[in-house]
């Protein structure tokens, strides 16, 4: 489900997957800039009729938080300094 809705970003290695309750969760890891992901994940979604509801840039994270109907769709990326950056994707139903 939550693949056909954010597909894993272009290039990342997935390094954990799993469920719990109503949400799903997707760890990656990429070598891309936080920016250049988050502005991938942001035109994918609202393509797909996800709207921004809110947003959050920090130096130790940057999130987006999506709303569609009764599911809410997290994106964020934390840089790791020395590594590759994480990705978390996690979608969950009301």
């Amino acid at each position: 489900v939550l693949a056909a809705e954010a597909e894993a970003y272009p290039g990342a290695a997935v390094i954990m997957a799993g469920k719990d309750g109503s949400t799903l969760q997707v760890m990656l890891h990429t070598t891309d800039a936080p920016d250049k992901v988050m502005a991938y994940y942001r035109a994918k979604l609202t393509a797909k009729g996800w709207t921004a509801a809110a947003e959050m840039a920090m130096a130790q994270a940057m999130t987006i938080a999506f709303e569609r109907g009764e599911a809410d769709l997290a994106v964020a990326v934390l840089p790791q300094e020395g590594g590759p950056n994480l990705i978390t994707l996690s979608l969950e139903t009301k």
